[in-house]
């Protein structure tokens, strides 16, 4: 799929981050034959957002990775885990499409209205979903 889009790279990186985790998870899952369940997942990084759209809805809460600051010698430092849930009330949306619209979008906001042209029935859940994974608060 990347070679389809040899731009993909340079997309936020949100995006391109977040469909490289789902992908591995989907291919996980596919060759095991059960939904795995990825616990370092966080928002606002490396999204769970396409184990969301596939997987059973319930609740989903994470913390955001990015919650912190950068001390005087450049190690990470976190400030507050910073915890949020929502109502995953997404499943099986085909992973074909997910693709698609990831591959024809450049940022993450593009990436949802591009899912919403083709489900516009969970356009509401959608921008849930993408706001809880790209949220820092």
């Amino acid at each position: 799929m990347w070679l389809h889009n040899p731009n993909f790279a340079n997309n936020e990186k949100i995006l391109s981050e977040s469909y490289a985790s789902g992908i591995q998870w989907a291919l996980t899952t596919d060759e095991y034959g059960v939904l795995y369940s990825r616990p370092d997942y966080y928002r606002c990084s490396y999204t769970g957002i396409i184990e969301d759209l596939i997987d059973n809805p319930e609740r989903k809460q994470k913390r955001c990775e990015k919650v912190g600051t950068f001390d005087s010698n450049g190690n990470w430092v976190r400030q507050k885990d910073n915890p949020k849930s929502y109502l995953d009330f997404i499943s099986d949306l085909d992973l074909t499409i997910i693709e698609t619209c990831a591959m024809n979008s450049q940022t993450w906001e593009e990436w949802k209205e591009n899912l919403i042209t083709y489900y516009p029935s969970y356009a509401t859940n959608l921008g849930y979903a993408f706001d809880f994974w790209a949220s820092e608060k």
